[in-house]
Order: structure tokens, then C-alpha cells, then sequence
């Protein structure tokens, strides 16, 4: 027998890698990933709780948003709901589902990458009085 208490260590493993994802690329429309739609039906209602951080889709029959196969759904009602709420676009949701419904939280927004290393070039100002010389040298 080992003498390790494994209750006293904080355990961590990776996250899954299929994951079940909403995404808000803009004020028109929400996309859902294709493993969430291999699992969705053709008619969904969603709803929004917690400030917009938590969204819940449910089947709704014959009403609702229809889901075509590619998984874009115009919405922009419901977008210009979530951004008065404080949701700022683009925005991702990772999905999970739960009984009979799915329940999507709202990911940490991530911030552009900027480089530092390569600053960018200054932009080029015209310079009246060279060009003069250059012409007059020709």
C-alpha cells in the first residue's frame, strides 16, 4: 500500500474535444456547431437567463426557429436582446445537454492577439519638396 493521500491533491484533466458550441459572429445571426446540430431537432425555442450568460434551447414542435443544416439561424431579434443584456459579439457558447434540453454557457471572451515584436510600419508621408527635386533632376 502507498502512504499518498490522493484527497489532498486538486485534480485536473483535459477538457473534451467534441464540444457543443453556439457562436454570435455578428448582430444577424447564431451558429451552431455541427456536432450540436447532429443532435438538435428541427424546431427549437431559446431562451436566455442570467444576464445572457446562460442560454437554453428546447424543442419547440412546428414553432420556433427552423434549423437548417447548416446551423445558421437569423435571429437578430434575440441577438439584439442578449447584447442589451451585456453580451458583447462575437460571442461563443459552449453547449451540454441536459434532460431535455440544451444548456449553452457563455465562454470568457478572448482578447485579440496582438504581436509586439514586429511593430507596425509608420504609413508614408508625401513629401512635396523631394518629388519637386526628383522631377526637376529629370
Amino acid at each position: 500500500m502507498s502512504n499518498i493521500n490522493f484527497t489532498e491533491f486538486t485534480w485536473f484533466s483535459p477538457k473534451p474535444k467534441i464540444t457543443l458550441a453556439v457562436t454570435i459572429p455578428n448582430q444577424d445571426v447564431l451558429n451552431l456547431n455541427s456536432k450540436l446540430m447532429e443532435q438538435m431537432p428541427k424546431y427549437v425555442v431559446i431562451g436566455a437567463k442570467d444576464a445572457g450568460r446562460i442560454l437554453c434551447i428546447r424543442e419547440q414542435a412546428n414553432t420556433g426557429y427552423r434549423l437548417p443544416k447548416s446551423g445558421t439561424v437569423k435571429g437578430r431579434d434575440l441577438i439584439e436582446s442578449l447584447v442589451s443584456m451585456g453580451v458583447r459579439i462575437p460571442a461563443r457558447y459552449t453547449a451540454i445537454k441536459e434532460d431535455d434540453c440544451w444548456i449553452a454557457t457563455l465562454d470568457k471572451p478572448m482578447l485579440p492577439k496582438v504581436n509586439m515584436k514586429k511593430p507596425p510600419r509608420k504609413p508614408k508621408k508625401d513629401d512635396l519638396q523631394s518629388l519637386r527635386r526628383e522631377v526637376e533632376k529629370l
